[in-house]
């Protein structure tokens, strides 16, 4: 990791749990991204062909956007997860720390798009106190 990403020591870590079970992985969908922890992680992948995230704070959107202008594998985009429809095909799906926000019938919903997301080959990680 980079030091010049200041992270707080939990973020950090599981930015770093991540990636590596992200890693080999071409494309990357992220939910709720929130500082961009796992992208600034993935930013150093070799193996990394596009990182999708998604969150409904258009100020995270914003600075992330600005923040990874220069690398094209990089997009983002302003969406409630559940106005999110996945619209194309993910090695790795992930989401941290926000299904515990979700009533139910939202969290299982976002399953079912994360599940269709990645296929029947991607991995799902989701990391939540349930």
């Amino acid at each position: 990791m980079n030091a010049f990403y200041k992270l707080d020591a939990q973020s950090l870590e599981i930015a770093e749990r991540l990636a590596v079970q992200s890693e080999g992985a071409a494309a990357v969908c992220e939910l709720a991204f929130g500082h961009t922890t796992l992208a600034k992680s993935l930013a150093f992948s070799t193996t990394l062909s596009h990182y999708l995230g998604i969150d409904s704070d258009e100020n995270a959107v914003a600075s992330a956007t600005m923040d990874f202008s220069e690398d094209d594998r990089f997009d983002f985009s302003c969406v409630t997860l559940q106005d999110w429809h996945p619209s194309a095909s993910f090695d790795v799906c992930t989401a941290s720390r926000i299904f515990h926000h979700l009533p139910p019938e939202d969290a299982t919903s976002v399953l079912r798009k994360m599940a269709t997301a990645i296929g029947h080959a991607g991995r799902l990680i989701l990391l939540d106190s349930l």
